[in-house]
């Protein structure tokens, strides 16, 4: 058993309620009640750490009861009372104005998750795999927006976009290291760059899904579909 010491949770007073502060809380005292056995001290301990109009709504509450509720609807009847009563429209309009933007998925992702898991199982996982791939980058939507199934998870959709996004962001900079006039060098010897030249961004958006979860899979090139090197270095771009 560790007998490190646990971090006092802040005391909760009542006049910011906002879902994140409400929540901190929340998460705190859980945190800080782990391991106590007795649900009446876990609510003891919790009541410790409320002050101001908090600390006055749970006497008004609880005072005249001989017995003191489980921690748990203790924490559900707290939640109801200090945090909107439109917390569910808020959340939803909270995860319809999430970005990707410059982020990377992973960034995206976790601030994705934080609102979605607030928002309880009642969200409904078909809206949520919609809006979490609709505001993904546009290129990396395109590469994996045919790879998702209605069975996946947040994580499963979070670890193809981010390969997806890695992908885009190394043929970026490819790009933009050719785009002053040059010759390639192809076979030992040097041609124009050709107009028009398919870029792999391009073939790989033609790929079936299940070619695709192919190759992301086994791990080779994703032009030539040899193993040993990256799509920057393959000799059939």
């Amino acid at each position: 058993m560790t007998n490190a010491k646990k971090a006092k949770p802040p005391f909760f007073t009542g006049k910011d309620c906002s879902l994140s502060t409400v929540n901190g809380w929340i998460f705190s005292i859980k945190s800080y009640v782990w391991g106590e056995e007795s649900e009446e001290e876990k609510v003891k301990i919790a009541t410790s750490y409320l002050s101001g109009v908090a600390k006055t709504w749970f006497v008004g509450k609880y005072v005249l009861l001989d017995v003191l509720p489980p921690f748990a609807e203790f924490i559900d009847t707290f939640k109801v009372q200090f945090s909107g009563a439109d917390d569910a429209r808020q959340l939803r309009v909270s995860l319809e104005r999430i970005r990707q933007g410059s982020r990377s998925v992973l960034e995206y992702s976790v601030e994705f998750q934080m609102i979605h898991m607030q928002m309880g199982p009642t969200a409904d996982p078909i809206w949520v795999h919609h809006r979490f791939v609709e505001w993904l980058q546009d290129d990396v939507r395109k590469i994996v927006g045919l790879n998702i199934d209605s069975e996946d998870t947040i994580d499963q959709m979070t670890s193809r976009a981010q390969h997806a996004h890695e992908f885009v962001v190394r043929e970026n900079a490819r790009r933009s290291r050719s785009s002053v006039p040059t010759t390639l060098r192809t076979w030992g010897t040097q041609v124009p760059t050709p107009t028009g030249t398919r870029t792999p961004s391009k073939k790989l958006r033609d790929m079936s899904p299940k070619e695709f979860k192919s190759l992301r899979d086994s791990g080779p090139c994703f032009i030539c579909r040899h193993p040993g090197h990256m799509v920057r270095e393959c000799p059939n771009q």
